[in-house]
């Protein structure tokens, strides 16, 4: 049976527990049966009905003024015969009088029965004629319903009558106008040793249903399934509606376990960091367990109870949608799953704990007896299905996204690989060890780390020998080469156990005889793998893997045929011969240039750094071809930085490639002033924060070249292409700077000038601030003066936001910004925005300075707000305080990350401004600012460090203003 036709099975099934149309009747009397009871004696019913309007009365069958005993006598003959058509009862049954109720109001209590003998298993209501309006009656099972007692409009009232298995759920409308005489009759079976049902025949029908279903196969991911309680119920005796029929039905099947789960609610600070970091799995809201507990009737054993907590259930098997469940927002949720099934529905981290307490009973005991090993034979068996489950192929939405969130709610759930090496190492089969190595060892589970498995792969290499692993490592790598997410941790491990994976290596390095013959059997293997794949993967891991690549084809060439097996034994002719016809039939560097001819750009945007991958590995890397390739391109009259656009949304990094350009040369040696000029040429404004970035991070660079690559520098730089934008964005998003505010609203780009030119004067101010003043002077006449917005814009910001600047650079600009400034603002009469009462933020911190001298401003409409996390107490107090009427506040960071800066837009209303008065006034404001700062000779200097309690800053008294 197919997914779908299961998943229709059950909705079926499902269907006839919340819509059980033989759960409750109701009818009118015929002629015929109005003609019957004429016949009968009458009732005076007067001492009963009395004046007041206002109350109910209900007399006990016993203590009524009146016989009843023929009115009875009809309702056994005929009432009877048609409630069991109509309802189906176990058995045979009769009607016992429980009272009678005089109501004016329509009180539900007229509707409840004091006492059920044993055997009853439902209720009958008899209305006696009455004038009356309202109090219609509404009978509901499961999302079913049906209406009685209904008022007429017209003509005589009559009898009417309405029968229900016990625990439906009966409503009653208000009575407007008259009264109701209502006889409420117990439903008994005849034989209550025999006859028990007291639920409608439709769910019997279910559980005979579920007899069937819960013997078939079912998919693995599909076991656990589960409806919500929509009513009150917080434990099994407590359930009612069709959570009650549920349970019934899986109960009277037999063949299924049945567990009531507690929700974690929607608004729980659990759910919020969820569902901001594994969006891919859609709502958890109502489907994520908090605890379980299994209905002590099935038998089932407690560590499913223990495995499921903190699970989550994909969907709930209802007829109904699931807008309507989380409009309900149910509490809590019944699953279940059929007990052939135990294993499945346990999942991984209920199997393992299964797994690991019978290891352990055995290992106490020393017996194998009379353990729970959910359905498994015995303690290997039980091993060998743990494997299987860690071998699946989860997709990244999947079952490894639901680990990790259960791993959030329940800690134990977690540290799979751990885990199992341990049962493997306490159970001591080395065959199960080679299986699970081969097969099922997978970097796909949360809390495993690629130095975790590698170092227990080391460990077993050492202990077992290489030798009788190199088959499942083989099998592993294989595995692992042909998905994105392992293809480098593959290459990665056989470049440590090789001893050529950097400084930081994921386990040591295998010395062992003949090691070589492992580097070189699995490295071929992944790379059969890998040539058919890598293409697929994302640059970056392209770029990681391609270097690895180059690294471990460099050691097999260093090694060649003296440390082969047969060597002395077989000519060296020979034994090259065998090699070539193992390897793969190209090198990865000449596959990096056979890729040229077809992909064009390949040598700049996926060989380059490739290579300066290998050589962070491995800084003796060299691959003269390649090198020499890259190099040719570069110098190409036809390479332009408008090749490495493909389309509006897919380019290559032109600061990587500048950087991996940058890097190669000075490997190498050929560094020149004619490579740099080149770079420039091609990649405009992308030198320099290459340049940075390898002076920052290559420690090797001489005196000479990092003279060489300053002069670089401090050449501005005209070229106003957007393509370099672009790519500068795109590396500035990656690489934020602390005090470089977003230009936009969404603060996901950066303006591209602003950093730029900070990166440019910080690197001046770092190597030689000497040069600064003369580097301003130069940008000013070539680039400057051109485009006289920028001083308004980024270069304003520069003097005011940064410290880098020596005195007499920043004097210069700053009177150029005025100069130019100062026109857009001049003649107007600009009035003061600022509110009547002062606000201000009561710390010192640099976020609350920039806010405080936003406010104090007459002048300013938008700022934004930028200072490294976290955020101080002051200022967050500020902005969970009551809204600000005069102030419109955009936080862009949700939580106080460490990481990333805290960034703020802050502005005064200023819809009805023309672009002429927004300019004015943003002008003016900077003029403002910059003559303050001009008039205290003083540039903005950072503060001493903050005071930090439990990671916040904690506010201090405040001190003066960098502004006046």
């Amino acid at each position: 049976m197919s997914d779908n036709d299961m998943d229709a099975y059950y909705k079926d099934i499902m269907y006839l527990l919340e819509f059980p149309k033989t759960a409750s009747m109701t009818r009118v009397f015929t002629a015929k049966d109005e003609a019957a009871v004429r016949a009968l004696p009458a009732w005076d019913l007067s001492r009963y009905l009395g004046q007041d309007t206002a109350t109910t009365t209900v007399v006990a069958a016993s203590d009524l003024a009146f016989d009843t005993s023929a009115f009875d006598a009809f309702v056994n003959a005929t009432l009877v015969k048609r409630v069991k058509t109509a309802l189906a009862p176990e058995g045979p049954f009769h009607a016992s009088l429980a009272h009678i109720a005089f109501d004016a109001v329509g009180d539900m209590s007229t509707f409840g029965v004091a006492h059920r003998p044993l055997g009853t298993f439902g209720t009958l209501y008899v209305a006696l004629p009455r004038h009356a309006r309202g109090g219609e009656v509404t009978f509901r099972r499961g999302h079913d319903w049906n209406k009685c007692l209904l008022s007429r409009r017209s003509g005589a009232p009559q009898h009417s009558y309405a029968a229900c298995y016990r625990h439906t759920h009966v409503t009653a409308a208000a009575i407007t106008e008259g009264d109701r005489v209502l006889l409420v009759y117990n439903l008994i079976y005849n034989d209550p040793a025999a006859h028990t049902r007291d639920y409608p025949a439709s769910i019997d029908e279910a559980a005979a249903h579920l007899r069937r279903l819960g013997t078939m196969d079912h998919d693995r991911l599909n076991v656990q399934r589960g409806c919500p309680v929509l009513q009150q119920g917080t434990s099994f005796e407590t359930l009612s509606g069709v959570a009650k029929d549920v349970l019934t039905a899986f109960l009277q099947s037999g063949v299924y376990d049945v567990a009531l789960a507690t929700l974690v609610p929607d608004n729980d600070v659990v759910v919020d960091a969820l569902r901001s970091s594994l969006l891919g799995i859609g709502s958890l809201a109502n489907i994520l367990f908090k605890c379980v507990e299994l209905h002590p009737a099935t038998g089932a054993p407690s560590v499913l109870q223990d495995g499921l907590h903190g699970s989550l259930l994909p969907e709930y098997t209802s007829s109904i949608s699931d807008e309507v469940v989380h409009e309900f927002g149910p509490t809590h949720a019944l699953i279940f799953w059929p007990k052939r099934h135990r294993l499945e529905a346990a999942g991984l981290h209920g199997a393992m704990l299964c797994l690991e307490r019978a290891v352990t009973a055995a290992a106490n005991d020393g017996t194998n007896t009379n353990l729970e090993l959910l359905g498994c034979d015995d303690i290997l068996s039980l091993a060998i299905h743990v494997m299987v489950f860690m071998e699946m192929d989860y997709s990244i939405f999947s079952e490894d996204q639901y680990q990790r969130v259960q791993a959030i709610i329940d800690p134990s759930a977690t540290s799979f690989v751990h885990r199992f090496a341990a049962v493997l190492t306490t159970l001591g089969s080395i065959n199960l060890i080679l299986e699970f190595v081969a097969t099922s060892l997978n970097m796909t589970h949360c809390n495993t780390s690629l130095p975790d498995v590698a170092m227990w792969l080391y460990g077993l290499c050492q202990t077992h020998g290489w030798e009788l692993l190199f088959k499942s490592l083989a099998q592993l790598v294989d595995r692992w080469s042909k998905k994105q997410a392992t293809m480098a941790p593959a290459l990665h491990l056989i470049a440590s156990l090789a001893g050529v994976d950097g400084a930081t290596p994921v386990c040591p390095a295998l010395h062992q005889p003949f090691t070589i013959e492992l580097i070189k059997g699995l490295y071929r293997t992944s790379r059969h793998a890998l040539d058919a794949h890598y293409h697929n993967a994302r640059l970056a891991v392209q770029h990681e893997v391609l270097g690895l690549c180059l690294v471990l084809d460099a050691y097999v060439a260093e090694n060649g045929v003296s440390s082969h097996w047969l060597h002395r034994q077989l000519p060296p002719l020979a034994l090259a011969t065998i090699d070539a016809n193992l390897d793969p039939a190209k090198s990865m560097a000449r596959r990096l240039l056979d890729a040229e001819e077809t992909e064009g750009v390949a040598l700049l945007t996926t060989a380059a750094p490739a290579l300066v991958y290998g050589l962070r590995l491995q800084r003796r890397l060299r691959v003269p071809a390649l090198a020499a390739a890259i190099a040719a391109k570069l110098h190409n009259p036809s390479t332009t930085v408008d090749m490495l656009v493909r389309d509006e949304w897919s380019h290559s990094d032109a600061v990587v490639i500048v950087r991996s350009l940058l890097t190669i040369a000075l490997c190498d040696g050929t560094l020149t002033s004619a490579l740099l000029e080149r770079c420039r040429t091609v990649f405009g404004s992308c030198t320099v924060p290459a340049i940075r970035d390898v002076l920052a991070h290559d420690i090797t660079v001489d005196n000479a070249t990092r003279a060489l690559l300053f002069q670089s520098v401090l050449r501005p730089i005209t070229n106003t292409d957007t393509n370099y934008d672009r790519h500068l964005n795109d590396y500035y998003r990656d690489h934020p700077h602390p005090y470089v505010a977003p230009s936009h609203d969404d603060a996901r780009e950066v303006d591209a000038g602003w950093r730029l030119a900070v990166d440019t004067l910080e690197l001046i101010a770092e190597m030689d601030a000497s040069q600064m003043l003369s580097y301003v002077r130069l940008w000013n006449d070539q680039v400057l003066s051109q485009e006289p917005w920028m001083y308004g814009g980024f270069v304003a910001n520069c003097l005011l936001r940064h410290t880098f600047w020596t005195h007499e650079a920043w004097l210069f600009l700053a009177n150029l910004c005025i100069k130019n400034l100062t026109p857009l603002f001049a003649g107007r009469r600009l009035r003061d925005l600022r509110p009547k009462v002062e606000v201000r933020v009561d710390c010192d911190c640099e976020l609350a300075t920039q806010l405080n001298t936003f406010m104090s401003s007459q002048h300013a409409l938008v700022d934004v707000l930028r200072a490294p996390a976290p955020m101080c107490t002051a200022i967050q107090a500020f902005l969970d305080g009551p809204p600000k009427t005069t102030l419109e506040l955009t936080r862009h960071n949700n939580d106080d990350d460490a990481s990333e800066p805290v960034t703020i837009t802050i502005e005064r209303p200023h819809d009805d401004f023309s672009d002429d008065e927004v300019d004015a006034y943003s002008s003016k404001t900077m003029v403002e600012r910059l003559q303050a700062m001009k008039k205290s000779k003083t540039i903005r200097k950072r503060q001493a460090p903050r005071i930090t309690r439990s990671g916040k800053r904690t506010c201090v008294p405040r001190t003066a203003p960098y502004l006046t």
